[in-house]
């Protein structure tokens, strides 16, 4: 429910997702603007919003939970099958970033509330999946899922110390410190500027 906007309108998501860096000093070429508009795919209305706590019935024994899994987004969801242990969480945590397919890391973690990201991976760690099953990352059986949920603990740990730093030295704007957080934990070779979102996410804390 909290992502309701950005799902039902295309212009909301582009300029508060998407270009909100532009009043920072953070130029996004207009090619790529574009090419986010058209992936959006167009405006959607939504019938009923998710909280938390839902249950979705699948068959007469099988109902899978709904978990509001914030940080990422506001409104960010995942699933909870308890009868496979299965948990499908999406996006919802990112590690140090996204990786192509050999194994490189291409885009940096775009979190917007850093206590609830935090509060979120460890609610997953808590559920200790047999599956986690992301958008980005391949299947991880339980072992897996519990180095990378530790992994992107970690991560966030990396992120404020940086941020940190940066602050004692002298950096006043989020452009200057999204800079210096690319430098120190990149390099991030697409889409470096959705780190300024974490960063300004470590400001908040």
């Amino acid at each position: 429910e909290h992502d309701r906007r950005w799902i039902e309108q295309n212009t909301a998501m582009l300029n508060e997702n998407y270009c909100w860096y532009e009043q920072y000093g953070f130029t996004i070429p207009g090619e790529a603007k574009e090419w986010i508009a058209r992936e959006l795919g167009g405006d959607c209305p939504i019938d009923l919003g998710l909280q938390d706590g839902e249950t979705v019935r699948l068959a007469p024994d099988w109902r899978v939970e709904v978990l509001h899994l914030p940080g990422h987004t506001p409104g960010h969801l995942g699933l909870w099958d308890r009868r496979s242990g299965a948990l499908i969480a999406i996006d919802a945590v990112l590690e140090a970033g996204i990786y192509d397919r050999a194994g490189r890391r291409l885009i940096p973690p775009r979190i917007y509330d850093l206590a609830a990201y935090r509060r979120t991976i460890r609610l997953l760690r808590s559920l200790d999946a047999e599956l986690l099953l992301t958008a980005h990352y391949p299947v991880m059986e339980r072992e897996a899922a519990r180095a990378f949920l530790e992994r992107s603990l970690r991560f966030t740990e990396e992120l404020e110390a940086v941020v940190r730093k940066g602050l004692a030295a002298g950096l006043t704007n989020l452009k200057e410190l999204a800079d210096r957080a690319i430098e120190t934990l990149g390099p991030y070779p697409e889409f470096a500027v959705e780190l300024a979102a974490s960063v300004r996410a470590c400001l908040a804390v």
